[in-house]
Parts: C-alpha cells; sequence; structure tokens
C-alpha cells in the first residue's frame, strides 16, 4: 500500500488485517484465481466503453488513498509505547547509577571513619 496501489495477495492467515478483499485489494488460494481476477480487473481498462473513474481498479485505489499511512498508524499506536519504554530504560539507569555512587560513596565514608577512629 505504500505506493498507493491496491494489492494482489496469496491468502493466509492475518492477511485480513492488511488487505480488505475487493477493498483495497484481492487476495486469492492459486495462480488460476490470480488469473481471473487479474483479467476482471483489467477488463474494459483501456477501452472507452467504460470511463478509467468507474472500473474496479481504481475504486480500490481510491480506498487505499483515503487508508491511513504507514507513519499515522506507526505514531498513534507504536510511537507513544517505545517513546515510554525508552524513557522508563533511561529513568531505571539514572537510578541504578545513583544507587551505585551513593553506595561507593558510604563505603568511602566507613573506611574514613575507620580510619580515624582506628
Amino acid at each position: 500500500f505504500g505506493c498507493t496501489v491496491p494489492v494482489c495477495a496469496i491468502r493466509f492467515d492475518c492477511l485480513e488485517e492488511l488487505v480488505v478483499d475487493g477493498k483495497n485489494g484481492i487476495m486469492f488460494d492459486g495462480s488460476e484465481e490470480l488469473g481471473d481476477q487479474l483479467f476482471d480487473l483489467f477488463t474494459g481498462f483501456n477501452d472507452h466503453t467504460q470511463s478509467k473513474e468507474e472500473g474496479k481498479l481504481e475504486e480500490m485505489r481510491r480506498n487505499v488513498m483515503s487508508m491511513e499511512r504507514w507513519r499515522e498508524h506507526w505514531n498513534k499506536c507504536a510511537s507513544g509505547l517505545i517513546h515510554s519504554a525508552c524513557v522508563n530504560s533511561v529513568e531505571q539507569q539514572r537510578q541504578r547509577t545513583k544507587w551505585r555512587n551513593d553506595g561507593v560513596m558510604f563505603g568511602a565514608v566507613v573506611i574514613m571513619v575507620g580510619a580515624i577512629l582506628g
């Protein structure tokens, strides 16, 4: 869909998440079915009896162009999650560093007190 062109895709589990058969592409199970579908899509394509805007291919192209683009979908769904995970990870790293530094400082104070008292 990145090129705003309908797709012809071999049918497999979960494909319906991307391809809505007949709306933004076509799904097929084998070469014969694909051939029939392509023949139907291109029938009248270069014929003056049907305007380009009336064909199934053009209808699917309009549907694809109205779909949410990849970047928009990414920003809506994944970007915030990944950003939150990174921010949390950086904050956890800062906390570990602080604890480590506090531990080193505490150890140095104990050694100094021991040396003074000892």
